[in-house]
């Protein structure tokens, strides 16, 4: 839903799929924690699957954020405010003993991947732009969602991050080392910069690293590309996994 949103906004523009599918969400039953579930059908009846993925939830948050950042619809952002909310304190109930999120992250159909560092950085993700959205609206919630943020990221770069290795490399993910981190890290605003970006680049160039596997995972390493300033990684990068198609004449995906 998040990047069909996006992708939609600076195509046809069709806001009203994106409300209505946001409203749809909403209307689901969440988990005992909050979260929002991860799929719905509408045919032959309204039904939603007991199927909590825990990034999904946040990514609900992001694409409401998304919708009104571009439309500007702040009635339906406050109408869907209570939700969206719910949502994000359920990472709160996710926390471990250290302070990291953990529970039932998907992050990308990746044989073997460990990703706790990955859904840490996608709830710091989540909650930096949670935080922007609120903060133009002003809701005094913003205080309590900022210092989550602050907290977060600090835990996150003194867990997570192996000085000596120059990466994500920790023993939260089995000392697995994954452009997936990196991406997610990066995104989260736990390093910025030209540190940052040697970090992602080693990654993405090392032989040893976990590489995405997805178109999905595969938007968010443009993303974090582009977060850095890397336009031209970021062009080849996008020219490497989908230039084949354009290649042999698709003016679509195959």
């Amino acid at each position: 839903l998040r990047l069909e949103a996006l992708a939609n906004y600076y195509t046809f523009n069709n806001s009203e799929i994106v409300k209505r599918c946001l409203y749809l969400f909403a209307a689901t039953e969440r988990n005992d924690k909050g979260a929002i579930v991860s799929h719905l059908y509408e045919n032959p009846i309204f039904v939603s699957g007991d199927w909590y993925i825990s990034d999904y939830s946040l990514l609900y948050v992001c694409s409401l954020c998304d919708y009104y950042n571009h439309t500007g619809d702040e009635e339906t952002f406050k109408d869907l405010y209570s939700v969206a909310r719910s949502a994000m304190d359920a990472a709160e109930n996710y926390k471990d003993d250290y302070g990291i999120v953990d529970g039932g992250a998907f992050i990308d159909w990746c044989p073997g991947l460990y990703n706790k560092t990955a859904f840490e950085g996608i709830y710091l993700y989540t909650l930096d732009l949670w935080c922007q959205t609120i903060k133009k609206l002003n809701y005094t919630e913003v205080d309590i969602y900022s210092k989550r943020l602050e907290e977060g990221r600090n835990i996150a770069f003194e867990m997570l991050f192996n000085k000596e290795k120059n990466a994500f490399i920790n023993k939260f993910d089995e000392n697995q080392y994954s452009v997936h981190s990196a991406v997610w890290m990066v995104l989260g605003g736990v390093v910025s910069g030209e540190d940052a970006k040697k970090i992602l680049l080693n990654a993405l160039d090392s032989e040893d690293s976990v590489k995405p596997k997805t178109p999905y995972m595969h938007h968010y390493v443009v993303d974090a590309l582009i977060t850095l300033g890397l336009v031209e990684r970021a062009e080849e990068y996008i020219k490497y996994i989908w230039g084949g198609m354009v290649d042999d004449g698709a003016d679509t995906f195959f």
